[in-house]
């Protein structure tokens, strides 16, 4: 009788162990996949988003080669990166280029629209991603389409970094 009792508690402890082996297996699995993406897909999915943007880019240096529009000079501006921890900024100013005077004066006008649409762009980029060599490129790409979605009289034709300090 003591040998019965016995096994039924050795089955417990078993289903048990494996329970608690299949867990941790999953847990080390989730982690496995989770430092794979990050290390190995995410640069690979950014140099493939990058090569998109090239097309856009070379769109704008064909822009630039043009005669140069009315300029507006942007108060330079200080944000924390994301995931910085507040231990970073980054010291950013631009200014516009606009076709004719009337969208100077807008862009006058909707400076504050501007400077929010700025600041939500520039703190939701890490410190790797706004070091990035294509950055500039690609992020004025991006600027333009989102300013001249607030624009009513006409469209921004470029956007020029005066300085983008990182510390």
């Amino acid at each position: 009788m003591a040998k019965e009792e016995k096994k039924p508690k050795e089955k417990k402890q078993k289903s048990k162990r494996g329970a608690f082996i299949i867990i941790i297996a999953a847990l080390i699995v989730s982690v496995g996949t989770v430092v794979f993406t990050k290390i190995v897909l995410w640069p690979k999915y950014q140099n493939i988003k990058a090569r998109k943007n090239k097309v856009k880019v070379e769109e704008i240096v064909a822009q630039k080669k043009k005669d140069i529009g009315e300029i507006f000079e942007m108060e330079p501006f200080t944000i924390n990166p994301l995931n910085s921890g507040g231990r970073r900024f980054a010291k950013i100013q631009l200014s516009l280029e606009a076709p004719n005077k009337e969208v100077l004066e807008e862009l006058g006008k909707r400076n504050p629209q501007i400077q929010s649409i700025l600041l939500k762009y520039f703190r939701s980029k890490t410190i790797l991603e706004l070091t990035s060599p294509t950055f500039t490129d690609s992020s004025s790409v991006i600027l333009i389409k989102e300013i001249n979605k607030v624009l009513s009289s006409g469209k921004v034709t470029n956007l020029f970094y005066q300085d983008l300090l990182i510390q």
